[in-house]
């Protein structure tokens, strides 16, 4: 029984697959940089020989939807070679050689290291396996693959060379993932007080552990401290107005109206945002996990827009070329 056209449209409409193909590839180099920071700790926080043993770790770690590896194989010196086994895995994945497999090897090592101590994660590491997750069942898994280099020094023509697709599903779902995130985040900051009083922000920069500068330098900003209070509850409730459907925007909005994407402007703003809070604190891996669901975000529309600003035209086209993977 075939679908109806609204809903086969709204799942399965053909997009371009050049997005997913460079989150894969910025995936892939965020997580394998913030996983080498662990190279020395690696046995004490994910083997038998650290702090918590695979017999201590069901009694401490959350039970339910759980699967690691290493609750079978948790002596050291098989630890650490997983641990370099998920690192070429990554770098292979950041290359483009057999993404669907690579892809699938990282996201499990990842998920199987993350389940294993849940004590040293973050809120960047948890996006980070949401988007692997996402990744995995994702069709098209060859977009950006070295298998397109061949053709691009052959000297393949630019209709062949930009057009991998894959259906739209895996891109709302990302697009749901970060809706939910925001909305959620706002919903938190809306029950307590001090993002209300406009002091939440203030408090955050004067955190000793978090702020990255002198206190003397973060005093400067408090200015505009309360002023980026508001303002982030503001973008953060711009992000529910996608779930408006578009047939009601067309029929608000006059037809002849300049319309820019709210999804891009909502992209940009989060650039700001997250690109300060990774300037002015320390916050993990979230700033990068975040931008790197905003690469996975990015429409044909987006990318054209974006290489429109480059200065560049001949490593524009290539680049973009690169990106599309085979045809």
């Amino acid at each position: 029984m075939k679908p109806p056209a609204s809903l086969e449209e709204f799942f399965f409409r053909p997009i371009r697959a050049r997005g997913f193909g460079l989150m894969r590839m910025v995936w892939a180099c965020v997580a394998a940089a913030f996983l080498l920071m662990q190279w020395k700790d690696v046995a004490y926080y994910y083997s038998d020989g650290g702090i918590i043993t695979a017999r201590t770790s069901a009694l401490i770690m959350r039970g339910a939807y759980r699967l690691s590896i290493l609750d079978w194989a948790s002596s050291p010196g098989v630890v650490f070679v997983l641990y370099v086994l998920m690192l070429g895995a990554l770098l292979l994945m950041a290359l483009g050689v057999w993404p669907r497999v690579t892809t699938a090897v990282s996201v499990l090592l990842i998920f199987s290291f993350h389940e294993r101590n849940q004590m040293v994660l973050t809120g960047g590491d948890t996006l980070l396996r949401n988007i692997g997750f996402l990744m995995v069942l994702a069709p098209r898994g060859s977009a950006g693959s070295t298998a397109r280099w061949p053709r691009l020094r052959r000297g393949a023509t630019r209709a062949a060379a930009s057009e991998a697709t894959m259906p739209i599903w895996p891109w709302r779902l990302l697009l749901w993932q970060m809706v939910v995130l925001y909305g959620t985040s706002l919903w938190y900051k809306l029950l307590g007080s001090t993002w209300i009083s406009g002091t939440a922000v203030e408090a955050t920069f004067h955190h000793p552990v978090v702020a990255r500068w002198p206190m003397l330098f973060m005093n400067t900003l408090m200015p505009v401290a309360g002023v980026g209070d508001y303002l982030m509850l503001c973008w953060q409730a711009a992000w529910l107005l996608l779930l408006v459907p578009r047939s009601l925007v067309d029929r608000l909005l006059p037809a002849r109206m300049a319309r820019i994407p709210l999804r891009r402007i909502l992209i940009l703003g989060g650039v700001v945002f997250h690109g300060g809070i990774l300037l002015l604190l320390d916050a993990g891996v979230f700033p990068l996990a975040i931008f790197t669901a905003y690469v996975g975000l990015l429409r044909e529309d987006d990318l054209g827009w974006l290489g429109a600003l480059s200065l560049t035209p001949r490593f524009r086209s290539r680049s973009s070329r690169l990106a599309a993977g085979p045809a």
